[in-house]
């Protein structure tokens, strides 16, 4: 089994999956959907991915990769940010951490 442990992907729907760009970091965001990564890697051999949130794409807004982790669990999991000087940083954490939003522990492969 081969597994991506880095991959952004970054929504071409920017009403549901609005851009937050960073002014200095942000030249490497484009359109990368979840099903076109899941294509790439078929073609590529690799099983599964770690959907690691871009913070040059959306800052702290997870919800994208969390979504897509949801919609194809046996391929992704998502790899969450929160911001550290939030007030509520703990809660947040345990929220995106929940496998139930696409993160915390994937699913063990059968066979």
């Amino acid at each position: 089994m081969i597994i991506d442990t880095h991959v952004h992907i970054v929504a071409p729907d920017q009403q549901r999956y609005p851009r937050k760009l960073a002014p200095d970091n942000s030249a490497w965001v484009i359109d990368m959907p979840g099903d076109l990564m899941l294509g790439l890697m078929g073609e590529a051999g690799i099983d599964r991915a770690m959907l690691v949130q871009g913070h040059s794409a959306y800052e702290y807004d997870n919800n994208y990769v969390a979504d897509i982790a949801m919609v194809h669990p046996e391929r992704f999991v998502s790899v969450c940010i929160v911001d550290p000087a939030r007030p509520d940083a703990a809660e947040q954490l345990k929220y995106w951490g929940q496998r139930t939003r696409g993160a915390g522990t994937p699913p063990v492969p059968s066979g």
